[in-house]
């Protein structure tokens, strides 16, 4: 059986990236025949396409794995007969199907033409009501995660910048932890990885326990007034020396094994890499309730600021009395 993999590879590290990375190198160490066409380049779809043809004209078996939801290159996929031969991974891209008639329609043709369809949390399971009873059965859950090699947590930590490598001394846990790919907010998705209620946390916290480091990762920037605002506000808490901002889409892996907790307060959720990552390395994880959170995940409302600086704190003074 070939294996072809549709998706974004690193860099930039992301929850989807990161899952194709370590998809591509769990069908090689198995012994798999694999080839990956990374979507941030531009003839990979086409590529993909003639290659498939190709297979199908020699009669050999083959399957495609999709992950992503570009609706111009999903609309390819269904024309060219590669969905009929495709396990889509729905990451949390269906939520978008309300966002516009050109996104909706090239999704749920392709979504009626897919093999197969996977979807990270059960809840996903209600935006595929368009398709017929019948055909909803090809719809499974699939949790995205796969742990971490000892090859990448070596590689990540030899790429950690040296100025930061205080924060990996020690055996306590003490780093609290945030992060996001991007700041991205619009009409429909208002600051979608909450990361103005992730520093307002932090703010209240910092003074309270000067022995913890709040770290905020962010992959980069762009141009926007709302990426503008993250930064004025990233400024104003550097006057803290507990603080540490950390961009260039760094691997949070060296970080974990220091994690005490992670704050994950998204606007909505597929099944986060960051929270499976630190509850894998033993951490805690206060996330808001927008989806279906693994066990010992605590759950807090989206833009409850106060009830998550209490859950927060209860975990930290736990902490202070172990140390």
């Amino acid at each position: 059986m070939k294996y072809f993999v549709l998706g974004a590879m690193p860099p930039p590290l992301g929850g989807v990236s990161i899952y194709c990375m370590r998809r591509v190198e769990s069908l090689k160490n198995a012994g798999r025949n694999v080839t990956v066409y990374n979507s941030t380049k531009k003839m990979s779809l086409i590529l993909l396409i003639l290659h498939v043809l190709c297979f199908r004209i020699t009669n050999r078996k083959f399957v495609v794995e999709v992950n992503i939801s570009n609706p111009i290159a999903l609309f390819f996929l269904t024309v060219s007969g590669v969905a009929r031969s495709s396990l889509f991974l729905d990451h949390n891209s269906s939520r978008r199907l309300k966002n516009g008639k050109i996104y909706s329609f090239c999704f749920k043709h392709f979504c009626r033409s897919a093999q197969s369809i996977a979807v990270v949390n059960p809840n996903l399971i209600n935006n595929y009501d368009f398709l017929p009873k019948v055909k909803q059965s090809k719809i499974k859950v699939q949790s995205p995660f796969l742990a971490p090699s000892e090859c990448e947590i070596a590689e990540a930590k030899k790429c950690f910048p040296k100025h930061l490598e205080h924060l990996l001394k020690g055996d306590i846990r003490d780093i609290v932890l945030a992060s996001a790919w991007m700041p991205v907010s619009n009409e429909t998705e208002n600051d979608l990885y909450g990361i103005k209620d992730t520093l307002k946390v932090f703010e209240s916290c910092l003074a309270l326990f000067p022995q913890i480091t709040f770290v905020l990762m962010i992959g980069k920037f762009d141009d926007s007034i709302f990426s503008m605002e993250i930064k004025e506000l990233i400024n104003e808490l550097k006057e803290y020396s507990n603080f540490e901002f950390i961009e260039g889409g760094l691997s949070q892996l060296p970080l974990l094994p220091k994690t005490s907790t992670l704050l994950r307060l998204t606007k909505t959720d597929g099944d986060s890499l960051s929270v499976r990552e630190v509850l894998h390395f033993g951490g805690n994880v206060i996330a808001t309730d927008v989806t279906v959170r693994p066990d010992k995940v605590e759950t807090v409302a989206v833009n409850d600021i106060e009830a998550t600086c209490k859950k927060l704190i209860i975990n930290l003074e736990k902490l202070k009395e172990l140390d």
